[in-house]
């Protein structure tokens, strides 16, 4: 297995935020989509959460988070220098603390919890998987987060 280039989980909270957009969960393709962050965007029936993505100086490291539900960010990537968007190394909050994978080994799935909320298909929990690449596989699984009604 290779070494992970970072031997902790970067505090981005240090960083320089340079993107956030809205992740929507395509319910037709069984994917997860972005789309630009808006209170429109945040009311949608596929919505899961905010990604932002974060840099430190111009090429010595990027990385990004997944916030679910704006409630708590479960999975960071982050790279190094040159090769730094290629995000060689991914963290997933289980059980209270930060558990480093390495992202050419081992890959975070989101996995939608969807309900019906007034006849409308909606997300309405989340939880992050890490599995070995090409396995279905679980490794680890975080508790699932849910989504709390928007307002009508």
């Amino acid at each position: 297995m290779k070494e992970a280039a970072v031997h902790s989980v970067p505090d981005f909270s240090a960083w320089k935020m340079t993107d956030e957009v809205a992740a929507i969960w395509d319910f037709k393709e069984k994917k997860l989509t972005k789309q630009p962050i808006s209170a429109q965007a945040k009311a949608r029936p596929g919505w899961i959460g905010t990604i932002r993505r974060y840099e430190l100086g111009a090429k010595l490291a990027k990385g990004f988070e997944y916030d679910i539900f704006d409630r708590q960010v479960l999975v960071k990537f982050w790279g190094l220098g040159e090769e730094a968007q290629l995000y060689h190394d991914f963290s997933v909050f289980c059980n209270g603390r930060w558990q480093m994978f390495t992202a050419d080994i081992h890959e975070p799935r989101i996995v939608p919890n969807i309900g019906k909320i007034d006849g409308e298909d909606r997300v309405v929990a989340c939880k992050i998987v890490a599995v070995i690449k090409g396995s279905d596989a679980t490794l680890m699984a975080t508790e699932e987060i849910k989504r709390n009604k928007p307002a009508q």
